[in-house]
């Protein structure tokens, strides 16, 4: 069963500004992937380390 797809100029005109904007998301995000994935490292490495030294601190002060 065959069926034929037929879209008015304006309903063309709409995809064709969709798929582009769809494909301009998704060049932007291939771009910026690299730096969101390091500066959620950083943050998430920050907060370690910041935890990490909070229980140095918190043992020291329970230790006298």
């Amino acid at each position: 069963m065959v069926q034929t797809l037929q879209l008015q100029r304006n309903e063309v005109i709409a995809l064709m500004n969709f798929l582009n904007r769809l494909s301009e998301s998704v060049k932007f995000v291939h771009e910026m992937g690299p730096t969101a994935e390091r500066i959620t490292e950083e943050h998430f490495f920050g907060h370690t380390k910041l935890i990490s030294s909070l229980r140095k601190i918190w043992s020291r002060i329970l230790q006298t």
